[in-house]
């Protein structure tokens, strides 16, 4: 069914096309392309500005507010989330520098038994 959809489609829009090639349909054409012209500057332009005006007032005063009054209220516990988190880095960091610094101390003994294994 798409894809019927889509082919109908395309020849819309080049009957479109072709039609606005033909010398009738040019007169016609740049009379209603001025009418068009004049409706969006008199009549749609003032009223999408009227619009978009109440939907940024809409906006700031019901998605702005409850999205700030939502951050206010969970603040604290995402605060607290962030210390808890925090501390057990810090508590993983600790626990791998131990090991790390073994894993090196135990390297350089190796080495050095070694070197010195090797040079009796």
């Amino acid at each position: 069914m798409k894809k019927y959809l889509n082919i109908i489609f395309v020849i819309v829009i080049l009957a479109v096309i072709f039609l606005a090639q033909q010398s009738f349909f040019q007169e016609k054409g740049g009379y209603a392309g001025l009418k068009l012209t004049n409706f969006w500057k008199d009549g749609l332009k003032p009223k999408t500005g009227v619009f978009f005006n109440n939907v940024k007032v809409f906006f700031q005063e019901q998605v702005v507010a409850r999205i700030t009054g939502e951050v206010e209220k969970r603040k604290e516990i995402v605060k607290e989330e962030f210390e808890k988190r925090k501390e057990e880095v810090e508590e993983e960091i600790k626990e791998k520098e131990e090991e790390i610094k073994e894993s090196i101390w135990q390297k350089i003994k190796s080495f050095f038994s070694e070197k010195f294994n090797l040079s009796k």
